[in-house]
């Protein structure tokens, strides 16, 4: 599947806290499922260790280490692209991320919205911009 055609048949996925799959997802879920279906990378699924989607301080805590955890397979682009993945603070913390839809776009999955796709300069989304991280375990 191409890009593109991820994006276009994303959009139709609806937010599901720990969904890993086209029937609904969380942002992790989007990114794992972009990973798989577009550049055949296979991701953890970090699916148990936190009950909602960053509801509570224990769950966003959870989650954040969880990121932690796989930072050693990503590094740090200053030039995002298509296809990285945008991590953003919610809370503080860095425990949101997204699919790079191209140098100013980005797609993403939240509760409220659904899968949709966003600006980087939003005035919601650019203050809350961690950094850009591209794949790079084997």
């Amino acid at each position: 599947m191409t890009a593109d055609e991820f994006v276009a048949r994303a959009l139709a996925v609806p937010f599901k806290g720990r969904g890993r799959g086209w029937g609904g997802w969380d942002c992790y879920g989007l990114v794992r499922a972009f990973a798989r279906e577009v550049q055949g990378i296979e991701l953890p699924a970090f699916d148990v260790g936190y009950e909602t989607a960053g509801d509570t301080l224990e769950d966003r805590e959870a989650i954040q280490a969880m990121v932690e955890s796989s930072r050693p397979a990503w590094h740090r682009v200053e030039r995002p692209q298509a296809g990285d993945v945008l991590v953003l603070s919610i809370t503080g913390l860095p425990i949101h991320m997204g699919v790079m839809v191209d140098h100013r776009r980005f797609l993403h999955a939240e509760k409220k919205l659904g899968t949709v796709v966003e600006r980087l300069s939003s005035p919601i989304w650019a203050k809350r911009i961690e950094g850009a991280y591209r794949y790079a375990a084997s």
